[in-house]
């Protein structure tokens, strides 16, 4: 990140959110690409980083989803 980020979102392909920075609805559960889409283009983001986070399930065993951070300057 460099000195002049001013906030950083994420999308998990696990959560239905809203925006960071507008009203719009960020579902990462039925569009993740969408979702990364709207920070780049309607926020000027920047991609920080795309990986892997195990959260766990209704049994509490491991459930791999993708997520990504942006920064916003």
């Amino acid at each position: 990140m460099n000195n002049k980020t001013t906030a950083v979102a994420r999308v998990s392909s696990n959560e239905l959110s809203g925006c960071s920075f507008c009203s719009h609805s960020i579902d990462g559960t039925m569009n993740f690409a969408a979702a990364v889409n709207h920070y780049l283009t309607e926020h000027g983001c920047t991609l920080l980083h795309v990986g892997q986070e195990d959260v766990p399930d209704d049994d509490g065993k491991p459930w791999e989803t993708t997520v990504a951070v942006l920064a916003a300057k």
